[in-house]
């Protein structure tokens, strides 16, 4: 007498049949996914870290921009006050200029 399997069995009966001949290449197959899944997690890793690596860039490179920028005030400025204090140094040295002719002349 056969006895009836059930639905189950009768469904996982075929699905077994096409496993059996790839059964010896599980072990392999097994072990390859553990290798693709540490190799995969190191791949995030990576990616994260060129994330912040590149962020970190951004960041140097918006604060170069801002430092450039700043030297170019403090350059224009300096110019700025060259010019000045060459007008001062000219404007003193015509007062004193008129400061020794009125002394000359007072002492004549």
């Amino acid at each position: 007498m056969i006895i009836p399997g059930t639905a189950t069995q009768e469904a996982l009966l075929p699905l077994l049949s096409r496993l059996a001949p790839a059964i010896p290449h599980i072990p392999h197959i097994l072990a390859r996914l553990r290798t693709l899944s540490a190799l995969h997690a190191s791949a995030g890793e990576f990616q994260g870290t060129m994330t912040a690596l590149e962020e970190e860039q951004r960041k140097t490179r918006e604060a170069l921009e801002a430092l450039k920028s700043a030297v170019g005030d403090v350059e224009a400025s300096l110019e700025a006050n060259r010019g000045t204090v060459a007008r001062n140094v000219q404007g003193l040295e015509d007062r004193v200029d008129r400061v020794l002719i009125r002394l000359e002349e007072l002492s004549k």
